[in-house]
């Protein structure tokens, strides 16, 4: 009878050489082929830090695994005997009974000569006489563990019939769980846990997968993850990986894995597992050290970041001082407006443009210092004031979060044909991190094009975020739209949250405004500047709202073109699309035959009408397409001061 054509059956016997002498016997239904010497060394040698040793019988196939189970052990298994101890496997407990008859009777038609199988559901029975073996041996509960593998053929597994697991046992732990030590077909691979393998399977280049518990399914084995790998280099960082210390990083999600189970458990097959990375190994995973984690959603969402320990430094009270904030190439102030209501003291804010700066000035008077400068003279200004120890300037240990909008103009989709100053400005964003590592504040944030994600902007991008990671931050990068956090706009732009190591790091700001439940239905262009509708721009700007006057509300500029005009017309039912320095935006209303005024911009953009902009009708287009969208500023600025107001932590023990 063969039910079971590719069984392993593990077996537990009491010898009749005494009391001491327990075994576990293995009959292998493998077409009667016996292995090679190479196989039982690799196997003791696998065996030996799991307390069995491995002898081997001359009696066709037998095996024997003898168990040196101590007394304690054999009273965990509520056994009488150090012979009679049985390890619990509650993976096998209810499909025993059922299938032991089966099982025994195909054992005895593959080994007729042995002694016969008996079923452990009959009480006091006695094995046959075996005349080919030379000790006579009786049964009890034989069999804790039974295979069914069926594995699928693999380029690292030597080629037979059925390439499959030929071994297998369960070992049960302290803590009561069920590991499994298994080798694959007949190339001496062994596979337990706690182990590393990288795969064969491309979806997984550059990962190494830790195994955890064993266990085969429908013919396929498969290992439990207890951890994910992957170089850095293969992370989003590419090439810039280099400046980091860090090898390898631990791969908390990802998209090329497949989904966990109900558990949470991630499994892959062994077949896809080639070479093993040895502990100590150059080209291994170092486990001694808090490892760097990564997450990675798509190709603009991802994530490194330390775990966190125990509560080192308790946060403030709410009701404290603002902390203080840096806002580097503020423009006209959006950034620094959206944090401010955030819940920031945007105290120091660096701007080169001077009407630019003046707008800051006027806009932001109270206890506010602006520099108008380039930041690479600024910065040099900084080491001067630290020896002249001038107080202007700010310190070190004063700026708790810097943000920075550097210019974008180099990696704007915008900028089809180049400009002269595009390398100065690409070069802005990589001095915007010598300003970071200089003042080394806990919290930083950085706004910027889509473009970035591009290839021209791409390195330049990575080279930032390299350069946090070896200074010991951890980052976020994701993709924002302004209109799903209140601005009347679908601007996209490319956010960079960081925070210190210890540091919770900033969470990606969840969307206030769309069709989700709860949330708050989108500002359309209409929400925005309807209660401009029917007040005529003027020659001044200046006019009358509610009591109130209202500036930058111009007639200059706003005059259609003769003929067809290409020209972008908003829509009063949706957001309008991205606000650039100085493209022609046609009202909604096609009666009113213009184009919308500055103000009308402004409050695309969420900036209060009370806000004043200085310049020429250019000057002011300018600073407010550059402007950062103010309510998404207050979105990032929350999420940063959430952050903030969780503390430092130590790392995990």
């Amino acid at each position: 009878m063969n039910n079971f054509p590719s069984t392993c059956a593990y077996a537990k016997s009491v010898t009749d050489d005494g009391p001491d002498s327990s075994s576990r016997s293995f009959y292998d239904g493998d077409d009667g082929e016996s292995e090679s010497n190479e196989d039982w060394e690799a196997a003791d040698k696998a065996f030996k830090e799991h307390n069995f040793s491995l002898s081997q019988t001359t009696v066709n196939d037998e095996y024997e695994f003898h168990e040196e189970a101590s007394a304690d052990e054999c009273k965990d298994a509520n056994t009488t005997s150090e012979s009679t101890c049985i390890y619990d496997n509650p993976l096998l407990d209810n499909e025993l009974s059922n299938e032991w008859n089966s099982i025994a009777q195909y054992a005895n038609s593959r080994s007729p000569q042995k002694e016969s199988f008996v079923s452990n559901n009959t009480n006091d029975a006695k094995p046959a006489a075996s005349n080919a073996s030379p000790k006579k041996k009786r049964t009890g509960t034989l069999f804790d563990y039974v295979t069914k593998a069926d594995a699928t053929s693999n380029s690292h597994i030597r080629s037979t019939k059925r390439p499959r697991l030929s071994h297998g046992t369960g070992v049960k732990n302290p803590d009561g769980s069920v590991y499994i030590k298994g080798k694959v077909g007949k190339d001496g691979r062994w596979f337990m846990p706690n182990e590393t393998f990288l795969s064969s399977n491309k979806a997984y280049d550059g990962m190494a997968f830790t195994l955890g518990n064993i266990d085969g399914v429908d013919g396929i084995w498969k290992a439990e993850c207890t951890a994910i790998w992957m170089k850095a280099e293969k992370t989003f960082i590419y090439k810039a990986a280099a400046q980091i210390q860090q090898k390898w990083v631990l791969v908390k999600k990802h998209r090329n894995l497949p989904q966990p189970d109900n558990e949470g458990k991630i499994t892959i097959p062994l077949a896809e597992l080639s070479r093993q990375l040895k502990t100590g190994d150059d080209d291994a995973p170092n486990t001694e050290n808090t490892p760097l984690c990564y997450e990675e959603v798509d190709n603009y969402t991802c994530s490194y970041y330390y775990e966190r320990g125990k509560q080192v430094r308790w946060a403030p009270k709410m009701n404290s001082k603002a902390p203080l904030a840096m806002d580097l190439f503020a423009g006209a102030g959006g950034a620094s407006l959206g944090m401010q209501q955030a819940g920031w003291n945007v105290k120091y804010k660096l701007e080169w443009n001077k009407k630019a700066a003046v707008t800051l000035r006027c806009n932001f008077k109270e206890d506010a210092t602006i520099f108008q400068d380039d930041i690479e003279v600024f910065l040099q200004e900084l080491k001067f004031c630290k020896d002249k120890k001038i107080s202007i300037h700010p310190t070190t240990s004063e700026i708790l979060h810097i943000h920075g909008s550097p210019p974008c103009q180099g990696v704007s989709s915008a900028n089809t044909s180049g400009g002269a100053c595009d390398n100065q400005n690409n070069k802005c964003t990589l001095t915007f991190l010598d300003a970071v590592i200089h003042f080394q504040p806990k919290l930083v944030s950085m706004e910027n094009v889509p473009g970035l994600l591009q290839e021209k902007g791409l390195g330049i991008l990575t080279k930032v975020m390299a350069g946090l990671l070896a200074n010991d931050y951890q980052i976020q990068l994701c993709l924002l739209e302004s209109s799903n956090y209140g601005d009347a706009q679908a601007r996209k732009r490319v956010i960079l949250l960081a925070s210190k190591k210890g540091w919770k790091l900033p969470s990606i700001p969840a969307a206030t405004h769309g069709n989700g439940e709860g949330m708050l239905p989108k500002r359309t262009a209409k929400d925005a500047i309807g209660s401009l509708e029917q007040i005529e721009p003027t020659e001044t700007g200046c006019v009358h709202l509610d009591g109130k006057e209202i500036y930058d509300h111009y007639k200059a500029g706003t005059k259609l073109g003769r003929g067809h005009d290409s020209a972008y017309q908003l829509d009063p039912h949706k957001p309008a699309n991205t606000m650039r320095k100085v493209n022609q935006v046609k009202h909604y209303r096609k009666d009113l035959n213009r184009y919308i005024t500055a103000r009308e911009r402004a409050r695309l953009q969420s900036f209060p009408d009370s806000f004043r902009f200085f310049g020429e009708q250019r000057d002011v287009f300018n600073q407010i397409g550059n402007a950062v969208p103010v309510k998404m500023a207050e979105a990032i600025g929350k999420s940063v001061m959430d952050s903030y107001r969780l503390g430092r932590n130590d790392d995990p023990v």
